[in-house]
Parts: structure tokens; sequence; C-alpha cells
């Protein structure tokens, strides 16, 4: 599992991958422990040179998992335009966190790691401007289990639902205008902002924090 969670890119990553198949491997503990890690895709990536080598279940349980994550993700991408393009007409400032942005800059594609929502981060003082531009798009507030206080105070991000599910593969958008920890004090976003740098994926670009 350590082996396929390396950058495929990577020169000593097949080799690496190679060195481990010459050992027994436990398959069936092998899909359930990447799928609770959310590395499929990357196993994928890493085995299919060697498909022959391991067994059939194996390598059709990746190649099936592995194309229904590159559908979700370009349809995740596909939405995160239509969002991004419909903040930018309001004014609202974002910087995509997480799903297949994270995805793309770490990779150079988006079906290498698994995403299943997206999340964006806003300014605060901008969040009602974003519910406002989200009801456009037939997103609307989640039902939570928790307060609005709490909300506010400890979760710092708000859950939005596609009323109609038009777009199946992106039914959920998390908006964050804060980082959750357990306690109630709040990050200093502004040294999120202030760093952050343009990113260009195809033909938009967007902003990422500086690393």
């Amino acid at each position: 599992l350590l082996g396929c969670a390396l950058n495929p890119s990577e020169p000593r990553s097949q080799d690496t991958v190679k060195g481990l198949l010459d050992h027994p491997v436990d398959w069936t503990n092998f899909l359930r422990k990447a799928a609770y890690l959310g590395i499929i895709p990357s196993c994928h990536c890493h085995l299919e040179v060697f498909y022959k080598q391991i067994p059939p279940f194996v390598s059709k349980k990746l190649s099936e998992a592995f194309l229904l994550n590159s559908v979700r993700n370009r349809a995740l991408w596909n939405c995160f335009q239509t969002v991004h393009n419909a903040f930018k007409k309001a004014g609202i400032e974002l910087l995509p966190l997480k799903g297949p942005v994270l995805g793309y800059m770490l990779y150079g594609r988006f079906n290498r790691r698994r995403s299943t929502d997206l999340d964006i981060l806003v300014k605060k003082s901008q969040v009602d401007q974003c519910r406002e531009a989200l009801a456009e798009l037939d997103y609307f507030p989640a039902k939570q289990p928790y307060s609005e206080e709490f909300i506010k105070k400890f979760l710092r991000h708000r859950a939005f639902s596609q009323k109609n599910k038009k777009m199946i593969l992106c039914s959920a958008i998390e908006i964050h205008w804060n980082l959750y920890t357990q306690g109630s004090q709040e990050f200093d976003m502004h040294a999120i902002w202030n760093t952050s740098v343009p990113f260009k994926i195809e033909n938009i670009s967007v902003l990422s924090p500086s690393y």
C-alpha cells in the first residue's frame, strides 16, 4: 500500500512496486485497506503494467473503480468550473480545497486521487453572497444535525446540496470560511489568502495555498 501511495511518475515507484510483487500478497486485504484509505486510483496506476502477474479479480476491481473515479472527478471538475464562474460573476473570491483540483496539482491529472464532493474556501464576509450564488445553481443548505451557532463557532463550513440533483455526481458542495478544529479559536485566514498563488488548470486560473 505504501508503494502504491508513491507518485506514479516518480522513477523509483515502478521498481518499488515490482520488488514488492515478488513477495506473497493478501489481495483481499489489500483491496479492503486500499478502499478504506481512498488510494484505489493510485493503486491502479501503479499496478496496471503488472496486471498479468496479479489475480484477475484484483485487476478487475481496480480497473472498474479507477474508471468510476475518473468519471466522477471529471464531473466534479465541470461542476467546479460552473461554481467558479458564478462566484467570479458575483465578485466572490474562492480557493478550492482538496478534491479534483488537488489531484491535478499533485499528479497533473484528475483521475489519480479519489474525490467525492467539492470543498471551497471563501472569505467569511462573503458567505451570504455564496448562498445566493449557489441558490441560482439549485444548491441550497443541506439539513445538518447542528445548531446555527455550532456551525458558525465550531464547524466553520456549511454543506449545500442540489435540490433536484441535476448533477448527480456533484450533488454536494461544502463552503468553508475557516479551518475546522476541535476548539472554538479560529485560524487567522489572512495568511492563507495573502500567500495564495494562481494555478492554471485547463482553461481557468484558480487560487492555491502556497506550500
